[in-house]
Protein backbone atom coordinates (compact mmCIF):
# COMPACT_ATOMS: atom_id res chain seq x y z
CA UNK A 1 0.00 0.00 0.00
CA UNK A 2 1.98 3.07 -1.36
CA UNK A 3 1.68 6.09 1.36
CA UNK A 4 -1.30 8.21 0.10
CA UNK A 5 -3.86 5.26 0.08
CA UNK A 6 -2.72 4.80 3.94
CA UNK A 7 -2.82 8.36 4.71
CA UNK A 8 -6.64 8.16 3.07
CA UNK A 9 -7.00 5.24 4.95
CA UNK A 10 -6.31 6.79 8.26
CA UNK A 11 -8.11 10.17 7.56
CA UNK A 12 -11.17 7.91 6.24
CA UNK A 13 -11.74 6.20 9.54
CA UNK A 14 -11.04 9.19 11.66
CA UNK A 15 -13.46 11.16 9.54
CA UNK A 16 -15.76 8.37 10.64
CA UNK A 17 -14.85 7.65 13.97
CA UNK A 18 -15.59 11.76 14.40
CA UNK A 19 -19.15 11.24 12.67
CA UNK A 20 -19.72 8.41 14.90
CA UNK A 21 -19.15 10.16 18.63
CA UNK A 22 -21.25 12.86 17.21
CA UNK A 23 -24.11 10.06 17.00
CA UNK A 24 -23.94 11.13 12.85
CA UNK A 25 -24.21 7.37 10.74
CA UNK A 26 -25.65 6.24 7.58
CA UNK A 27 -27.02 3.45 8.49
CA UNK A 28 -30.25 3.09 10.93
CA UNK A 29 -29.83 1.91 14.25
CA UNK A 30 -31.47 -1.81 14.20
CA UNK A 31 -34.24 -0.63 16.87
CA UNK A 32 -35.27 1.97 14.75
CA UNK A 33 -35.15 -0.12 11.39
CA UNK A 34 -37.41 -2.88 13.04
CA UNK A 35 -39.44 0.05 14.54
CA UNK A 36 -40.24 1.27 10.94
CA UNK A 37 -40.59 -1.84 9.28
CA UNK A 38 -43.48 -2.54 11.71
CA UNK A 39 -45.44 0.29 11.08
CA UNK A 40 -46.18 -0.45 7.43
CA UNK A 41 -44.76 -0.73 4.11
CA UNK A 42 -46.23 1.13 1.76
CA UNK A 43 -44.94 4.83 0.95
CA UNK A 44 -46.09 7.82 3.14
CA UNK A 45 -46.01 10.42 0.31
CA UNK A 46 -47.78 8.22 -2.52
CA UNK A 47 -49.74 5.66 -0.70
CA UNK A 48 -49.62 3.47 -3.62
CA UNK A 49 -46.27 1.47 -3.72
CA UNK A 50 -44.57 -0.43 -1.23
CA UNK A 51 -42.28 1.68 0.49
CA UNK A 52 -38.54 0.32 0.33
CA UNK A 53 -36.44 3.53 0.83
CA UNK A 54 -36.09 5.14 4.25
CA UNK A 55 -36.62 9.15 3.79
CA UNK A 56 -34.98 11.69 6.25
CA UNK A 57 -37.21 14.58 5.92
CA UNK A 58 -34.51 16.79 7.44
CA UNK A 59 -31.29 15.27 6.12
CA UNK A 60 -28.35 14.08 8.07
CA UNK A 61 -25.97 16.56 6.15
CA UNK A 62 -28.11 19.56 7.40
CA UNK A 63 -28.48 17.97 11.03
CA UNK A 64 -31.20 15.61 10.78
CA UNK A 65 -31.08 12.97 13.09
CA UNK A 66 -32.20 9.14 13.03
CA UNK A 67 -34.96 9.37 15.03
CA UNK A 68 -38.63 8.27 14.10
CA UNK A 69 -40.22 11.34 13.75
CA UNK A 70 -37.71 12.55 10.75
CA UNK A 71 -37.88 9.44 8.73
CA UNK A 72 -40.82 8.48 6.31
CA UNK A 73 -40.77 5.26 4.70
CA UNK A 74 -41.00 6.02 0.45
CA UNK A 75 -40.86 3.99 -2.73
CA UNK A 76 -37.75 4.78 -4.92
CA UNK A 77 -40.21 6.27 -7.73
CA UNK A 78 -40.82 9.20 -4.91
CA UNK A 79 -37.48 8.86 -3.48
CA UNK A 80 -36.20 9.46 -6.92
CA UNK A 81 -38.50 12.06 -7.57
CA UNK A 82 -38.10 14.25 -4.64
CA UNK A 83 -34.33 13.83 -5.33
CA UNK A 84 -34.37 15.00 -8.87
CA UNK A 85 -36.66 18.41 -7.69
CA UNK A 86 -33.87 19.42 -5.77
CA UNK A 87 -31.03 19.14 -8.25
CA UNK A 88 -33.43 20.85 -10.14
CA UNK A 89 -33.97 23.93 -7.98
CA UNK A 90 -30.21 23.85 -7.16
CA UNK A 91 -29.93 24.36 -10.78
CA UNK A 92 -31.84 27.47 -11.25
Amino acid sequence: MSHNLAANKRHRRAYQARRKAMGITRRLPKTLRARLVAQGTWCQRCDVRHGETFHHLKPVSEGGRHEASNIERWCTACQTAHHAELDRARMT
